[in-house]
């Protein structure tokens, strides 16, 4: 019997066969387009995240020094920043049918 379990090994435990929920951040700034169609992705994809607000949650050192980049929206997936050359093209979200799968590959 698990006394101190978090979700991850529950999830698991319950369903051996299924592949593990990767764990979601996104750093947005309000207001910010390709934040919202990111996070609209992400949600069609079922996919659960928790949102970093810039300004409010996250500053401009602490952005730098996680990422080095200044660009949004900015993805971490199980702790890995997945840089915006995957997913954004000039200034706009990339328009990728399966851009949530390149996403998630990039994580690997």
């Amino acid at each position: 019997v698990c006394l101190v379990c978090d979700a991850d090994t529950v999830y698991k435990y319950l369903f051996p066969d299924k592949p593990a929920i990767p764990n979601i951040s996104l750093i947005v700034q309000p207001g910010c387009p390709d934040c919202a169609k990111m996070k609209q992705l992400l949600e069609e994809a079922s996919l659960p995240y928790d949102e970093l607000r810039y300004g409010y949650e996250v500053f401009g050192s602490m952005m730098k020094a996680m990422t080095a980049e200044s660009t949004f929206p900015q993805i971490f997936i199980d702790g890995k920043h997945i840089p915006s050359s995957v997913f954004m093209e000039g200034k706009n979200l990339r328009s990728t049918p399966d851009l949530v799968k390149k996403i998630l590959d990039a994580a690997k």
